[in-house]
């Protein structure tokens, strides 16, 4: 599971670092990108999903 965030910004002299069209949408405009995924090894979030409650709306970080 992952998930990709794109920023899309005005163009800008001050920005032509930024400037590319290695992006979703193959445009050239500065912006930038973060691709994100989970950890499947991450035991917090194991036992999370694990609990129906929790999945609810029901979950308590003190826990």
């Amino acid at each position: 599971m992952g998930g990709l965030i794109e920023l899309y910004l005005k163009e800008d002299d001050g920005l032509a670092d930024l400037q590319g069209s290695i992006n979703s949408m193959m445009v050239d405009q500065p912006g930038i990108s973060r691709s994100i995924r989970l950890d499947e090894n991450f035991e917090e979030y194991r036992e999370y999903i694990a609990d129906p409650d929790a999945l609810n709306g029901e979950y308590d970080a003190r826990r």
